[in-house]
């Protein structure tokens, strides 16, 4: 009965750790999440009229390796800190992958050739 008791203990702490561990993991992807979303907004606060004003940026991390994708920016933004913001991104993105034994598709997102402007928003060329 005792090892009943102590088995049933055992059990009972490891399910509410794991219940803790999705919620952390939860918590962390949404921030995760906002901070994107914060340099999205950066990013399209400036409508894409010349496109020689804009660049863009690799993204995010793949747990494989590699960008998960490319942000356009403008030249006309504070381009220091807006690159500091998406490094900050990038390498949370990276630990969170390490952290979670995050997987993905290993596919290579390779950089777009340029950015062109089309209706004001910025468009990447292949």
């Amino acid at each position: 009965m005792r090892k009943i008791l102590i088995l049933l203990f055992v059990v009972t702490i490891i399910t509410a750790c794991k219940k803790d561990d999705e919620k952390i993991k939860e918590i962390e992807q949404k921030e995760l999440e906002l901070l994107k979303l914060d340099i999205q907004k950066i990013s399209g606060s400036v409508s894409c009229e010349n496109a020689s004003d804009w660049q863009f940026a690799a993204l995010g991390n793949k747990p494989c390796g590699g960008p998960v994708e490319y942000i356009a920016y403008s030249n006309k933004i504070d381009r220091a800190l807006f690159l500091k913001i998406v490094a900050e991104y990038n390498d949370k993105s990276k630990a969170f992958n390490e952290k979670w034994d995050a997987f993905s598709d290993c596919t290579i997102v390779g950089p777009p050739k340029g950015v062109a402007c089309v209706n004001g928003k910025p468009i990447f060329i292949q």
